[in-house]
């Protein structure tokens, strides 16, 4: 005795799909989300994403940002889903929660290099090494203290007088006192 069992799995995801209103997972619908479409579903608006021509139930996060492919790496977004707006970039397949500082500075990069930003919250900040760097408000106004620039005197216009002090790897400045300008 042989009997063929029927491929209800197939019969099965064939009828959800039917049903939600997600029609076909093809090629041209790969990595995209679409939401459910059944009124009369518990599920209804739920996120469901094609991925490898199958669907399957996606992240709210996804569902609002839309899924984190190859192609959005590096990629920010802005989501308002609850209280207080959240920042995410799309980093490896997931979104990653950031602050809303790093959402404001976007990447350090080699061609922001030495570039300097006062941020929306009133911290400074320059970019250095594909690194954002904190940095104090004299650094912001005079540049950084490099080895270049080592016992380099720089008038500000409000605090006085500076130098800039090299320990050999690291440098910052320092204010004069009355007697040293």
């Amino acid at each position: 005795f042989t009997a063929t069992v029927p491929d209800f799995e197939g019969i099965l995801y064939q009828f959800w799909t039917g049903v939600y209103k997600l029609g076909a997972c093809t090629d041209s619908l790969e990595a995209t989300i679409v939401k459910n479409g059944n009124k009369l579903s518990d599920n209804y608006g739920a996120g469901y994403a094609c991925t490898s021509k199958h669907w399957h139930k996606s992240t709210v996060l996804d569902t609002e940002l839309g899924l984190c492919t190859t192609k959005k790496e590096g990629e920010y977004k802005e989501y308002k889903g609850g209280k207080e707006t959240e920042y995410y970039v799309c980093r490896t397949g997931t979104w990653q929660k950031i602050s809303a500082t790093q959402f404001e500075l976007k990447e350090c990069t080699d061609k922001r290099e030495n570039e300097y930003v006062k941020a929306k919250s009133g911290e400074y900040f320059v970019c250095t090494g594909k690194q954002w760097l904190e940095i104090d408000d004299i650094t912001y106004e005079l540049k950084l203290c490099t080895e270049s620039r080592n016992q380099e005197v720089v008038e500000t216009e409000k605090s006085g007088n500076y130098i800039c002090e090299w320990d050999g790897k690291d440098g910052s400045w320092r204010q004069l006192d009355d007697l040293e300008s």
